[in-house]
């Protein structure tokens, strides 16, 4: 009985190119990945991996979203040739079945090929952190994407408005952009902050730099690596 019997569409297209990818390409994300340091994301290392193969950033962050589908199957390391041998058997039928295969001919794809990519990234540290790593992080199910902050002046009109306006405030809007669920859409908050907001949630970020100061000085004397 295969641990995987079918790859869900979201994936297709990274399993694809996985398959596909020119042996010059894939060797040099084999290299690359040699050296690449640990990284709290998935994001992170598709970015790492594109500075030094300049391979496109979006085929290799939709290669390693693809393989880190797996991980979860993944409750011990004896599983890795098995998930693998049921990827590249579902991978090789349905290239055998399509008449447009990119970039290479048929011939130069087999099922053992592909077996023995898939089985590489599988067994692939720095993939398997990220993946977990990013796992970790979105289990709140809101996600941090960036944030800008807009500053405007409000001016504070007298009863008759036609008179000289004698007062205003100073307001920033926060805008935060964010992923709400995993496969769902990027969303958007704003939110309306005077001075006092403001030295309030500076002082938050604060507390929150040196506690983690103090917790990668944990780490580094427990000889733990720091995602970053």
């Amino acid at each position: 009985m295969p641990i995987v019997s079918f790859i869900p569409e979201r994936y297709a297209q990274g399993f694809n190119k996985i398959a596909t990818l020119e042996d010059a390409k894939f060797e040099l994300i084999k290299e690359a990945l040699a050296y690449t340091p640990l990284v709290s994301s998935i994001l992170v290392l598709s970015n790492n991996l594109a500075n030094e193969t300049k391979i496109d950033e979006d085929d290799l962050q939709e290669m390693i979203l693809s393989i880190s589908s797996l991980i979860t199957f993944l409750d011990s390391e004896d599983k890795i040739d098995e998930l693998a041998e049921d990827i590249s058997v579902i991978l090789f039928n349905e290239i055998e079945a399509d008449e447009e295969l990119p970039n290479e001919p048929i011939s130069d794809i087999t099922e053992k090929s592909i077996r023995e990519r898939i089985l590489f990234l599988l067994e692939n540290k720095q993939i398997y952190y990220a993946s977990k790593a990013s796992e970790l992080s979105s289990e709140s199910g809101n996600v941090y994407l960036r944030s800008k902050i807009l500053s405007e002046i409000r001016p504070v009109f007298d009863i008759n408005v036609s008179n000289p306006v004698k007062a205003g405030m100073i307001l920033h809007n926060l805008h935060i952009h964010y992923k709400a669920r995993e496969e769902g859409p990027h969303e958007d908050i704003f939110l309306t902050l005077d001075s006092k907001d403001l030295i309030e949630l500076k002082e938050a970020i604060s507390r929150a730099e040196n506690k983690e100061i103090s917790l990668k000085a944990i780490f580094k004397k427990a000889e733990i690596e720091t995602l970053e």
